[in-house]
């Protein structure tokens, strides 16, 4: 593999994934709403007095690192939605009928904003490991990738040896 200059318009990964499929992000997105649902059903059974909302970021944190932003806040939405329905049937009493409402609100606040945030870490991880390697003035490949390209091409002669 000839030294070359890496290509610039690598370095910032697609906004949609992380490199896999669709059929990949649609397991993944079809994994998280189900993951999503049985908590709901274990939120529902355990009742008011038993936190669970914090385990809903399970399923959106999956969802934002492995098929994206917009996967990440859909799954934040339903898990959202379904916390709130699942506080408004509870039958706690509140002191103004409201406050259910605002509940969900800063729960959908708060799971939006850490997918939003998990996302955005990956993306910067996956851009990272691109300028990694390569020379951060000339853009000229630098040892490490010239080690990566050679463990490479001698795992590829050993499977063809």
């Amino acid at each position: 593999m000839a030294w070359q200059p890496v290509d610039r318009s690598e370095l910032v990964p697609p906004q949609g994934g992380h490199g896999g499929d669709r059929a990949d992000r649609g397991l993944v997105i079809v994994a998280c709403l189900a993951a999503v649902a049985l908590l709901g059903v274990i939120d529902y059974v355990t009742g008011p007095q038993i936190g669970v909302s914090i385990i809903y970021l399970a399923p959106i944190g999956v969802a934002a690192w492995l098929a994206g932003r917009g996967p990440g806040l859909l799954i934040a939405i339903v898990a959202a939605v379904t916390w709130g329905l699942i506080d408004r049937r509870s039958g706690m009493e509140v002191d103004h009928p409201l406050i259910p409402v605002w509940n969900a609100l800063v729960s959908l606040v708060f799971f939006t904003l850490t997918a939003w945030l998990i996302a955005d870490v990956r993306r910067m991880h996956a851009r990272e490991r691109l300028l990694a390697r390569s020379d951060a003035l000339t853009g000229v490949a630098n040892a490490r990738a010239f080690l990566e390209a050679l463990e490479h091409e001698l795992a590829r002669m050993r499977r063809t040896a």
